[in-house]
């Protein structure tokens, strides 16, 4: 082992999550903004789009997407999307 590795000093960060019911997810999306979720099934695998629009305290309007073959993980996505972006932030 080269000097100065130590394979003791690495400690696992493991985060129990905690299960979310449909109603949670989208009276958090609904906190956040208006909600539109489409399927798309164009393919053969269908998948979900769910936008998050929001507005900025300067009024700028903002949309956040998130997409996945299951339509929560698609909310989630875009619910996470949106806080990255600053939706549900003080004005």
């Amino acid at each position: 082992m080269p000097k100065g590795t130590d394979m003791n000093l690495i400690t696992p960060i493991i985060e129990q999550l905690t299960p979310v019911s449909m109603d949670d997810m989208l009276r958090e999306a609904m906190k956040l903004g208006s909600i539109d979720l489409k399927q798309d099934s164009w393919n053969r695998e269908s998948s979900w789009t769910a936008e998050i629009t929001f507005k900025r305290a300067s009024g700028t309007r903002i949309h956040a997407k998130g997409t996945d073959t299951n339509p929560w993980f698609a909310m989630a996505k875009a619910i996470d999307e949106a806080r990255e972006m600053g939706a549900g932030e003080p004005t």
